[in-house]
């Protein structure tokens, strides 16, 4: 995902990286979710998430 600002050209989101998220639920049945980038985040919504991300759910082990 990338984003122009005046000449340059920036890549917010390379495709294929896998980046943190978390999931928001509103209790209005609408979920937001925030990605965090290497120097962006982003917050987004359930429809626009699906166009453009691919949610990987994994379980968290303990240290």
């Amino acid at each position: 995902m990338e984003v122009i600002i005046g000449k340059e050209k920036n890549t917010l989101f390379e495709q294929g990286a896998v980046y943190d998220c978390v999931m928001k639920d509103q209790g209005n049945k609408i979920i937001h979710y925030k990605v965090y980038g290497d120097e962006f985040s982003l917050s987004c919504t359930d429809k626009e998430f699906k166009q453009n991300f691919v949610l990987i759910q994994h379980k968290k082990t303990s240290r």
